[in-house]
């Protein structure tokens, strides 16, 4: 009896990723060939084979299911091991675990590479900016966190350490965005390099 129910529970799930991953399938290609305005939700559910009711089980928004449900930053294990553990380079770390955190999402390549294209569309760009903002706030809650627990990766004394924590943000957040044609932590961290060489060259 317990093997059957876990056979229906393995199943039940099964069937869930796969209605997910064909919403967005939709979502995603939709937009792509024409557009954010252009697509309706009524569109995307006969195009994945839905009800409305279904859509709505899954996404709460169009824009989710064209560029993915807003979540945390990183996980939970992830941010505590974040809080906790010291950095010689912070923007480095927060670059790796970015792509880490995303590379774990169930998301098929040919979505992540769609959605890749679209956010970089005019179509979007206030959704993006949204998104950006919120995820900017997260970021630096999470380093100022991180210097309370490791005072001694902070570069910046003569600053709050909120300030501080605003910097790297924006340094790592740009580095990440800069590269977002490429989408590999490699392009990142090539371009956080360039940020720091040329920054270096600045005199104030």
């Amino acid at each position: 009896m317990q093997d059957n129910d876990s056979n229906s529970g393995g199943l039940r799930e099964q069937k869930r990723r796969q209605t997910k991953e064909a919403i967005e399938d939709a979502a995603t290609r939709l937009v792509d060939e024409h557009g954010f305005p252009a697509v309706t939700i009524e569109q995307i559910c006969e195009d994945a084979g839905i009800s409305r009711r279904t859509f709505f089980n899954y996404f709460d928004t169009k824009d989710e299911a064209v560029l993915g449900k807003s979540e945390e930053l990183f996980n939970a294990a992830t941010r505590d091991a974040f809080l906790h553990t010291p950095s010689d380079n912070l923007v480095r770390t927060i670059v790796e675990l970015t792509f880490e955190h995303v590379a774990a999402r169930e998301e098929s390549p040919h979505i992540r590479e769609r959605r890749m294209r679209i956010v970089q569309s005019n179509d979007v760009a206030a959704l993006v900016m949204h998104r950006k903002r919120q995820t900017a706030f997260d970021l630096i809650d999470l380093v100022e966190k991180h210097f309370e627990h490791c005072p001694h990766d902070r570069r910046l004394p003569e600053v709050t350490g909120r300030r501080e924590a605003a910097i790297i943000g924006g340094l790592a957040r740009e580095s990440i965005w800069v590269s977002m044609r490429e989408g590999s932590r490699d392009a990142a961290l090539n371009t956080a390099q360039h940020i720091t060489d040329y920054a270096k060259g600045l005199t104030w």
